[in-house]
């Protein structure tokens, strides 16, 4: 048996307590667990030149960051250096995979009903009006305006390429140079965007507050294991409903080596 990643104690602890409070219920998984979930193909074609790539390479995580993304896609952002730049709600289109799309302008947070109240307030007297239970204990969390998005890993990780269908990845070795370059680049070519970079902070709508938050790097811990680190361009003063992509001169080959599965 292979031990959790360094990280990845808490989730084996938590599927520990789903699995006894099944047993505990005595129902069982739920019978269509399988099409709920998404396994990808260990045997596939992808999936062996995908470990090829990582056990030859045997790049340490933490001391890059990774691109992972198609090489028709890649190879003339690195050729040209021309960078596509997509806003949030992009994400959000219901042609893409499971582990791509996602409604990144808002967060649902679902909390027990026997332990969440809301208080309603007189907005004229300010006197409590008493208390309600939202529909299904879910509260939606949403970001105000679209904003732009750049993500990348600090994982190299076969699995990554599974996942997203990807053939190819920048490997880029000074990640800290690469962020503040390329943040201070989209300001300058995009004006009227201020942009920040961090680690996702991959949340469980069942036990995280709510307060302190932030929608722009936040995600559902279902999607803990890609890691990701982002750049997020919020538009100054907001209020922008939906954004366009847009192509911005980068030179990626002074920061990034990259290969692709042609590589083996």
């Amino acid at each position: 048996m292979l031990p959790p990643e360094k990280d990845g104690g808490c989730w084996m602890e938590l599927w520990a307590h789903i699995l006894e409070e099944y047993a505990l219920r005595h129902t069982g998984l739920p019978g269509d667990l399988n099409k709920r979930i998404s396994i990808p193909d260990l045997e596939s074609n992808t999936a062996a030149k995908a470990c090829e790539l990582v056990r030859r390479l045997k790049l340490e995580d933490g001391k890059f960051l990774f691109k992972y993304g198609e090489s028709n896609h890649l190879v003339p952002a690195y050729n040209t250096g021309i960078i596509r730049i997509n806003p949030a709600s992009s994400y959000s289109d219901p042609s893409l995979n499971k582990a791509i799309g996602d409604r990144e302008l808002e967060f649902n947070f679902q909390y027990p009903p026997s332990e969440f109240r809301m208080e309603v307030f007189d907005r004229h007297t300010g006197k409590s009006k008493g208390t309600i239970e939202p529909i299904d204990g879910r509260l939606t969390k949403s970001w105000k305006s679209d904003f732009y998005v750049y993500c990348a890993s600090y994982t190299f990780n076969p699995r990554l390429f599974l996942d997203f269908n990807y053939d190819a990845c920048l490997i880029i070795d000074n990640p800290r140079r690469f962020l503040d370059e390329l943040t201070a680049e989209f300001e300058k070519q995009t004006p009227g965007f201020v942009g920040i970079d961090a680690l996702v902070k991959y949340c469980d709508p069942l036990n995280t507050p709510m307060k302190g938050v932030s929608i722009d790097s936040c995600k559902h811990f279902r999607y803990a294991y890609q890691k990701e680190v982002r750049i997020s361009w919020i538009p100054n003063g907001g209020g922008i409903e939906k954004l366009n992509h847009v192509e911005i001169a980068f030179n990626l080959k002074k920061c990034s080596t990259l290969v692709t599965f042609d590589t083996i």
